[in-house]
């Protein structure tokens, strides 16, 4: 997964959004990686969301906070997900 996100990464100003809905099962590890690569695209300057309803990626302070534009940031749905996305690349 982490490959597709350095892969699709904009090559400049973008947005990203990582849907986790059906996601049924992590470990310790995983997340702590998956955190790093989102981490690595906020750092980039891409504005970063995650789908994450069950809260199963836990954003820790320090990780992927950026300025308002760019935090990586977690929604209940993919739709809240794209729309903060989508409303920086309107502007």
């Amino acid at each position: 997964m982490l490959y597709a996100l350095d892969e699709a990464r904009p090559q400049e100003t973008g947005a990203a959004v990582l849907d986790l809905r059906q996601v049924t099962d992590t470990d310790s590890v995983a997340l702590a990686v998956l955190q790093s690569g989102l981490g690595r695209l906020v750092e980039g300057g891409v504005r970063t969301a995650v789908a994450d309803p069950a809260g199963r990626l836990v954003l820790l302070p320090g990780a992927g906070e950026q300025d308002e534009r760019t935090a990586l940031r977690p929604f209940d749905s993919r739709e809240e997900a794209v729309a903060w996305c989508a409303s920086d690349l309107a502007d």
